[in-house]
């Protein structure tokens, strides 16, 4: 941060967005103007697990059974903060909170030393102004902790590049590796990890090297997790079975025509039911059904299928989050609302483009692997959220690097190339 100190109108800018920050945390958490806490069944889920890991009854749903339904990463987060701080539910929003605040920290940081002390206190600024970040830290879900930890990947991995270190490319995979406990779309990072850093680094022994300690680093970290679900499932699964549910949902033609209910209407549906019957949907077995019906569906109708997935993805990234109530109330602000979303999302493409390649880069392989998850799963704004840190960053980047900024975007792959660490020329508003 000494970067942002050094400037006075960016130190100003700083605190302004510090103070926000910390203001709207409080205020969501105690004035409750929208709903904390336990808000769904996914909530109760990721709970009752949690409460099921500190009270010694081991990772499960029903304190009986054992179970992968999540990921393992938060509950055990939930479930040592319970250890410590009690039963309640405020003492786990507190800390999510917090991690929203080393998330700006992170990123206008990052931003500082990149492009100069004006552009990473925007970046705080732009981050603290963005609400469903705070809204979704109220909230037991597990949004939180998978940005902050992505964040931080995306920090290491920046680093890991410039300084070509092989202990940066390390730590990078392990923040993935961690990043993948905590939500299944960790995975689809872990797995492009590797080639991803051979580009960058060099298409050669150097990026081979490079690339292949982030993704073995990265395996070590779930290995445990996997190893787990092997001794106790007899499966040694790397995701949960809601990716499975996730298969079944993202295909099904409802989330189309029912897009507004998101996934409880499935809930009444003949089909579903015929394939849960009595049992838990996230059950492996049941899971699995699932899972099958959405491949089935996929080869019976991929055309339809295709046309789905496209629609998802149009519809979720120009989706501004937290409007989704006036899709019944209001169409006409509902659709309104999407032109401030488009608008942002263009500011940030300008940003890209204005960025170095090292960060543009990953900036990439995460829409990537967001719309990948969008056009297989639910079209939910939950596969979006975790980008728009990057995308606000990206955003601060435009509105303060000029268009004609000396930028090393084609030196940086030159370099990279040759295996010499790249420089930024761009300062922002400094």
């Amino acid at each position: 941060m000494t970067t942002i100190w050094s400037d006075r109108r960016a130190r100003a800018l700083f605190i302004v967005a510090l103070v926000l920050t910390c203001a709207i945390h409080t205020w969501l958490l105690v004035a409750q103007p929208f709903a904390i806490g336990m808000i769904s069944r996914d909530s109760d889920e990721y709970w009752q697990i949690a409460t099921n890991v500190a009270e010694g009854k081991g990772f499960s749903y029903d304190g009986v059974e054992p179970t992968r339904m999540r990921m393992p990463g938060y509950p055990l987060l939930l479930a040592g903060i319970r250890t410590i701080a009690g039963p309640g539910v405020m003492a786990p929003l507190v800390i999510q909170s917090l991690l929203d605040v080393v998330t700006l920290l992170l990123l206008a940081g990052l931003a500082a030393r990149v492009f100069g002390p004006v552009t990473g206190a925007l970046t705080a600024l732009l981050i603290a102004l963005y609400l469903p970040l705070p809204v979704l830290a109220c909230r037991i879900m597990s949004e939180a902790p998978y940005i902050t930890v992505l964040t931080g990947s995306i920090v290491c991995w920046v680093n890991a590049i410039e300084r070509r270190s092989l202990a940066g490319f390390a730590a990078t995979g392990a923040l993935v590796g961690l990043a993948s406990l905590i939500r299944p779309a960790g995975l689809a990072m872990l797995v492009l990890l590797a080639p991803v850093v051979w580009l960058q680094v060099g298409r050669g022994r150097r990026g081979l090297t490079r690339g292949a300690m982030a993704l073995a680093v990265g395996l070590v970290v779930m290995s445990p997790w996997v190893v787990r679900n092997w001794l106790v499932l007899e499966e040694p699964a790397l995701a949960s079975t809601g990716l499975n549910t996730g298969l079944w949902l993202g295909t099904h033609p409802y989330m189309r025509t029912h897009w507004d209910e998101y996934v409880t209407a499935f809930n009444d549906l003949g089909e579903f039911r015929a394939i849960v019957g009595d049992d838990y949907y996230l059950q492996p077995d049941v899971s699995a059904r699932l899972a099958e019906s959405g491949w089935a569906r996929i080869r019976s109708d991929p055309v339809g299928v295709l046309k789905l997935g496209l629609w998802k993805i149009g519809m979720t990234w120009t989706y501004m989050p937290g409007t989704r109530p006036l899709s019944a109330s209001s169409p006409l602000l509902f659709a309104l609302a999407r032109i401030p979303q488009v608008a942002l999302l263009i500011v940030a493409l300008l940003g890209a483009l204005r960025s170095p390649m090292r960060l543009w880069s990953i900036a990439a392989v995460l829409v990537v692997v967001a719309t990948g998850g969008l056009f297989l799963g639910p079209a939910t704004a939950r596969h979006i959220i975790p980008l728009m840190p990057l995308t606000l960053l990206l955003t601060a980047v435009a509105l303060t690097v000029p268009a004609n900024a000396k930028l090393v975007s084609e030196g940086d792959m030159s370099h990279t190339l040759h295996g010499e660490p790249a420089q930024s020329n761009c300062r922002g508003g400094a």
